[in-house]
Formats: C-alpha cells, structure tokens, sequence
C-alpha cells in the first residue's frame, strides 16, 4: 500500500510544477522561455496495487460446519442481537464475551435488565436497582444456565450430519454462506447466516410448524476482541442481594435430611 506521506509530497511536486508553469503567462515579461532540455525525464516508480487473495467459498456441507466450527474458537468478542416474531422487535441485548466472563444487558417485554459472569459469580437484575448473587453453578430465576438466549444458544443443535449449505445471501455487508438444519423432533427448520470469516452467526431464522413459534434473531455490530475487564465489574453503588451464601444453605439441609431418610433397598 502506498504510504500517505509519499502520495503528500507527490501531489505537492505537481502543484509547484502547474504554479511554475503559470508564472511566465502572468508575469507578462519579454524574457525568452527556456530551451527544453535534452536530458530525459526522470520517472518515479510506481507502486502497483497488490491484490487481496479471495476468501475460500463454501461449496459443500463439510467445509461450511467447519466454517462454524471457527466461531466455538472464539474467546473475546460483542455484539448487539435483536428479537422478532412476525417481523415485530420484541427485545434487544448487548452481548460481551471474554473467556469465561459474560455481560448481557438489554431489554425485553418493556423491561431493563443486565446479567454479569465473572467466572465465580452471577449478577442478575435491574439497572440502578437490586442485584441478585447467585454461585456460578446455580441456575438462575429463568431456569436456565447463564441466562438469558444468546445466537449460541439456538445453533448449539447443530452437527456435520444436520447442517445444509444453501448458497450466499448479502447480511449487515458480508457474504454470508447460508446453512440450514432440520429438527426432526419439532419439524421447525433452522436458517442461520454465518461470518464469513468468523463463522459465528450473524442472523438465525427460525421456522416453525407456527407463526407463533417462528423467529428471528439479528445480529449487528459483530467484533471480535477488545473488550475491557472493566466491562464484567459492577458499579461500586451497586445494591447486591447475595443469594450465594443462603444456596449453600440450602443444599447442606437438604444433604443432611437425606442421611435421616431410610435407605428403602435394606
């Protein structure tokens, strides 16, 4: 690529030639103009353009799941995912992955919310209100591990057996290769378009046996990497409710009534 300081000083060259060559006409002197000189002109290379190689295309079913197979690779990266059923938005989140950390914030049915990971704890609740604390291995209030849905969550079903390439659709600027998978279980088909280069799912579709149970799911502002530790703290005010201690609690009763129970096999 050629350098912008180069391509500086040779447009500033050509404007002292043209403002050189318009002197003489102005001046209006009788001097007489310069013999040509017999010397030939000095030519400056020039850098020709080195072409970026083509990214590999997807052809096939094996190459497009290992093309997905990239995305589980991925350790740091964000991005903004949307909610729609009958082509109406019904929620938005913000996702932020770093290793084992998560931020997930958004909202959803007219509802704040923000859940942090930090690798030992859970944090779930309501901007500017009450946090709940729940240990890392706990389920949350949704009865699901983590959280709310991510994309990850509903392309986690998909194999090399059950993936179909079906061909490249232009999404949020990329070309995206196209994969499909059948739930023989639900008799819902499954449409994601995958990062090119990434192979994480930028857009996942889902049609149901119903338009009650068919959605979409966007995702925009995809990246990769740069995301801040401070990303996965809480704010200093935040008010804790600390349920870690109060499960710990718990599961030692129950562990305790389970030795007073008669084992019914003697």
């Amino acid at each position: 690529m050629i350098r912008r300081n180069v391509w500086f000083t040779r447009l500033s060259i050509l404007a002292l030639i043209l403002l050189l060559s318009l002197v003489p006409a102005c001046s209006g002197g009788d001097e007489p103009a310069e013999e040509p000189s017999d010397e030939p002109a000095i030519e400056e290379p020039v850098e020709e353009s080195v072409e970026e190689p083509e990214e590999d295309l997807i052809s096939d079913d094996a190459s497009l799941f290992n093309l997905f197979g990239r995305s589980a690779g991925l350790n740091e990266y964000s991005y903004k995912m949307s909610f729609h059923t009958a082509g109406v938005e019904q929620g938005a989140m913000t996702f932020y992955m770093k290793g084992e950390k998560v931020r997930m914030e958004g909202e959803a049915d007219g509802q704040e919310s923000l859940i942090i990971i930090d690798g030992e704890f859970m944090y779930m609740g309501e901007p500017g209100g009450q946090i709940m604390k729940f240990p890392i291995d706990s389920q949350d209030a949704t009865g699901t591990e983590g959280g709310a849905p991510s994309i990850e969550t509903f392309t986690e079903g998909a194999t090399a057996d059950n993936m179909t390439f079906v061909g490249y659709e232009e999404y949020e600027g990329f070309n995206c290769p196209v994969a499909e998978m059948k739930d023989s279980e639900s008799g819902s088909t499954v449409k994601f378009w995958l990062h090119p280069e990434y192979g994480f799912p930028l857009k996942v579709e889902n049609m149901g046996a119903s338009a009650e149970e068919s959605f979409t799911m966007l995702v925009t502002d995809f990246e990769a990497g740069n995301i801040s530790d401070d990303m996965f703290e809480l704010p200093a005010d935040a008010d804790v409710l600390d349920f870690s201690e109060m499960l710990e609690g718990m599961v030692e009763g129950l562990e305790g009534m389970g030795d007073m129970i008669p084992d019914m096999d003697e």
